[in-house]
């Protein structure tokens, strides 16, 4: 709400917060028309009012007891209430009590704020912590790219490396609903895309191409941070992102492969330390290529626990690929029983989402739990 002298900063306001929040701001009833309290009193029906602060807003404010019976009625109703100062002046001390937001002199400031204080209540953090950058960013450039995707919907494409990424989550993260970061250097498609899906809080238990569906639809709708780091799924990017979502990515940079032996004893961990499992399945497939030549044992127990590890998360079209891959590198090995088992539970995933098995179960048309996953 506002003076009627104040409605270029109100509207200023509004595109901001639009470009910024996952529901539009409304302004049909804000503007003063015969005092500050009535105009405030008339706004208490919305879930969050803002209050704009100027000479002119406050010139005829209402008496000092009649705010305090309004925002008495706010804190009954739920109303979440706030106050933007546009330049110097006496405001109603109710609302210099409240939530308080200066932007006398510099209002982008105040109105980043504001759009923080906005979105606390549905705001989740990142699901990892972003590491430090040896590199410091310009600040200069930090900025210029926080104008371009945290005050509005944008896309930006870094150098490899590149320390603004990490900067921007640390800084900018609580002025989105949510934020995904991830290094992406070792992923598949498939790892990708479940992971997404689980960081935004969504089962992704369907086929690959249900999932990238799902993801979309669920993007579409909310205000996200897709951080992503060496990043060579541009393609696949182009297909979730929608008009809402802000996304940053590095180019690919190369990255040392991971010891398959510490991959094979994360994965193992996944029954007392899931998280730790999750995170190992990021390197499973550079650490099963890695160990396929050298050492079939250990690659053999890394494709086997990947693919439980991503089952037992819901992950099935991951979970579908690893038992792809070790249904056809059995059978390569003569590894009968492995393969058939690869198969079977290959199988069951794809009943499960409604297709023709791929491969038809050689064993009992009975299937029990098979030793693969024991």
């Amino acid at each position: 709400m506002h003076a009627a002298a104040d409605a270029a900063a109100a509207s200023e306001l509004a595109a901001f917060l639009q470009n910024g929040l996952p529901f539009a701001p409304s302004m049909q009833e804000g503007c003063v028309r015969s005092t500050l309290a009535a105009a405030f009193e008339q706004s208490l029906s919305a879930a969050t009012v803002v209050v704009l602060l100027s000479k002119d807003a406050v010139a005829r404010r209402g008496s000092g007891s009649e705010w305090e019976r309004l925002a008495a009625e706010a804190a009954s109703l739920g109303t979440r209430t706030a106050a933007v100062l546009l330049e110097e002046c006496v405001p109603p001390a109710v609302l210099r009590r409240g939530p308080w937001f200066d932007g006398s002199g510099d209002r982008l400031a105040a109105f980043r704020a504001l759009k923080r204080w906005m979105l606390a209540p549905v705001h989740s953090a990142p699901a990892d912590a972003v590491p430090e950058t040896a590199a410091q960013p310009d600040p200069r450039a930090l900025e210029d790219l926080r104008c371009r995707v945290a005050d509005q919907p944008g896309a930006v494409k870094l150098p490899a490396g590149s320390p603004l990424l990490r900067a921007l989550v640390r800084s900018c993260h609580e002025e989105f609903e949510a934020t995904v970061w991830m290094d992406c250097s070792l992923r598949t498609p498939e790892n990708f895309v479940a992971e997404l899906g689980e960081q935004l809080g969504l089962a992704l238990e369907g086929p690959f191409d249900n999932g990238i569906e799902a993801l979309t639809r669920h993007l579409e709708r909310r205000r996200v941070l897709l951080a992503f780091e060496s990043f060579p799924f541009h393609g696949l990017m182009e297909e979730l992102v929608s008009s809402r979502c802000s996304v940053v990515t590095t180019a690919p940079a190369s990255r040392a492969v991971p010891d398959p032996e510490a991959v094979m004893e994360d994965l193992r961990a996944w029954q007392s330390d899931a998280n730790r499992a999750r995170l190992a399945l990021a390197q499973a497939d550079a650490a099963f290529e890695h160990a396929l030549d050298s050492n079939w044992a250990v690659a053999r127990e890394i494709g086997r626990l990947a693919a439980l590890v991503a089952q037992r998360r819901g992950r099935n079209a991951e979970a579908f690929r690893w038992l792809d891959r070790m249904e056809w590198e059995a059978m390569h090995r003569h590894e009968r029983e492995l393969a058939f088992d690869s198969a079977r539970e290959r199988a069951w995933i794809a009943e499960a989402w409604g297709q023709a098995a791929p491969f038809p179960p050689p064993l009992s048309p009975e299937p029990e739990q098979l030793s693969l996953f024991g």
